[in-house]
């Protein structure tokens, strides 16, 4: 009930938040969209494995796909306050909550130029660039994160950090196959489901 409650809300103040950001009218449809990417985001958050050190998930399907269909704002938005309850209901409101979100904001930022550029209609080559841009944002802003939030929190040293950093790695060059794949078939049907 606590996790939906907290869902609910963050969806609540993303849809305000992007009302208040974007200068074009924004459709039922579309603001029905981006609440259901942001609670997808949290959902996919928590279908995950991993410990401390490594996580493999791929709550960043959730800021890839809003970037690409409706913009840098959108992709940022999502990817914020997906993380911000994500991070609030796993572990609540500590000294790193605020470093866990740049990754995941900054990742669908990125996506959300790729869609802008190509005036959101990409082909399969595009979307698949933009897959790999914005997995590699992710991958490379949120080592780092890992790293400042081990020490903040102690369970973790410098020695320990870089020695995940291939699996780190490895487990990003996994979700940029499987994304893909994934990516350029869903990007079209949400794409015709939001014209």
């Amino acid at each position: 009930m606590k996790v939906f409650l907290y869902v609910v809300i963050g969806v609540v103040f993303l849809v305000l938040m992007l009302k208040l950001l974007y200068r074009k009218k924004l459709t039922t449809k579309q603001l029905v969209l981006y609440g259901v990417l942001a609670a997808l985001f949290v959902i996919l958050a928590f279908i995950s494995v991993g410990t401390n050190d490594f996580k493999a998930s791929f709550e960043s399907l959730a800021t890839l796909m809003s970037g690409l269909l409706f913009g840098p704002i959108a992709g940022f938005m999502v990817g914020l306050v997906g993380e911000f309850i994500f991070q609030i209901v796993q572990y609540g409101l500590d000294a790193t909550t605020v470093l866990w979100l740049i990754p995941y904001a900054v990742s669908g930022l990125v996506a959300g130029l790729f869609g802008r550029a190509y005036k959101f209609d990409l082909d399969t080559k595009h979307i698949i660039i933009a897959v790999i841009v914005s997995e590699l944002t992710l991958t490379v802003l949120n080592t780092p994160v890992n790293a400042v939030s081990a020490i903040i929190q102690g369970w973790g040293n410098w020695a320990t950090i870089a020695a995940g950093i291939p699996l780190r790695l490895a487990i990003m060059a996994v979700r940029m196959v499987i994304f893909a794949v994934i990516v350029p078939p869903l990007y079209k049907g949400l794409k015709r489901a939001v014209k």
